[in-house]
């Protein structure tokens, strides 16, 4: 490699190196800078469940989740239960993603909405309808009252169950 080159591939090679490490930083919840020094994995304090969570997306540890949608409401009603295992610990929508690439039995629809992220529209043709009053509820094993946040945000713990519920908000007084 010539002389006048080599600045070019140097910085090239500070980028590519910085950027790596730049993936892998957290971010403090308050002021979003970031937290450590970048000369190792960082992982969020432990969450609620008490179980350490990896805020670093592709870099993160590889876990185990199981994904279970349920509609006992309308037909066609059904139950899938599926798994992803050894992937990285990731936003639940990655995990949706890799199960429905792994299992053909399930298919699922998100929609975006903004800074509130995706959301479940369907799952295996059946959607959700604000004129049946039905959508599909998110939540695990851990976390059984729903998750506090959406499929995009929230990263799942090894071993967790996370369950989809095709759910009616519909009265007996307006249904």
């Amino acid at each position: 490699m010539s002389t006048s080159k080599m600045p070019y591939a140097c910085f090239l090679m500070l980028a590519v190196l910085t950027t790596q490490t730049w993936a892998c930083m957290r971010r403090g919840p308050q002021d979003k800078k970031p937290v450590g020094d970048g000369n190792s994995v960082p992982s969020l304090p432990t969450s609620s469940s008490g179980v350490s969570v990896n805020a670093c997306g592709v870099c993160g540890q590889p876990i185990s989740v199981t994904i279970i949608a349920s509609n006992q409401i309308q037909e066609p009603f059904f139950e899938i239960q599926t798994a992803v295992k050894g992937h990285p610990q990731r936003e639940l929508l990655h995990q949706l993603e890799v199960a429905a690439t792994q299992d053909r039995r399930f298919r699922f629809v998100a929609e975006h909405f903004g800074s509130m992220g995706y959301m479940i529209n369907a799952i295996n043709g059946l959607s959700a309808s604000t004129q049946n009053k039905t959508y599909w509820r998110t939540s695990s094993h851990i976390h059984v009252d729903g998750l506090a946040l959406g499929i995009s945000s929230y990263i799942p713990n090894d071993m967790e169950i996370i369950m989809f519920n095709f759910t009616s908000y519909a009265t007996p007084d307006n249904h």
